[in-house]
């Protein structure tokens, strides 16, 4: 699906990068664009019924993709394996106040830059 996770469903900016590890959202520089959409409603159109588990790899936009998982993470308590891209911090307190705690985490780039982190719902 060419879609993007985010936090609305809208068109956003996209930067495409010689190296792929460097493509983002780019929501300043609109040098393309690509429809979003965000995981609650992708949940809804497909009609599933459960989550086991949702794997994100999304260089950045973790919080802004997550935002838009909000009934998704409460309903379906899908367990996260995310790549944390320095949005440690942010990302501790959303998934603090969402219910779900860090079970696993491993950085390369330490203090907490980059890395995975793996969080289950309370």
């Amino acid at each position: 699906m060419p879609k993007a996770a985010w936090e609305h469903n809208e068109k956003i900016g996209w930067h495409s990068s010689a190296v792929p590890v460097w493509h983002k959202a780019d929501l300043d520089e609109c040098v393309n664009l690509v429809q979003a959409i965000t995981i609650d409603t992708l949940v809804n159109e497909l009609g599933l019924k459960r989550v086991d588990w949702i794997k994100m790899d999304i260089e950045g936009g973790e919080i802004e993709a997550l935002r838009g998982a909000q009934q998704t993470l409460e309903l379906l308590s899908p367990v996260l394996f995310i790549e944390v891209h320095e949005t440690m911090e942010p990302l501790k307190h959303f998934l603090t106040k969402s219910g779900y705690r860090i079970e696993e985490a491993t950085f390369d780039q330490p203090p907490d830059r980059h890395g995975w982190i793996v969080a289950r719902r309370l």
